[in-house]
């Protein structure tokens, strides 16, 4: 018997790849009018992105927020 009769078939073993979480940029307006701007890290989507900005300052002090996809050169 030959060493390759006895050996499996090795099948291709596919890599799921997690998807890439998204970098966000926020900038929010406060009621005394002050302004800050926050970088959101692993966020799932823009609005989770929003979310998280909201929950960390407080949904009742920002007056208007305005959180946008933060694009990078390598990717």
């Amino acid at each position: 018997m030959a060493a390759n009769e006895s050996s499996k078939p090795r099948g291709r073993k596919s890599k799921t790849i997690p998807k890439k979480r998204g970098d966000y940029i926020a900038a929010a307006r406060f009621n005394d009018n002050q302004t800050q701007l926050y970088f959101v890290r692993n966020a799932d989507d823009i609005d989770d992105a929003r979310r998280m900005v909201l929950e960390e300052v407080g949904y009742e002090n920002v007056r208007c927020l305005l959180v946008s996809e933060r694009k990078t050169d390598n990717g």
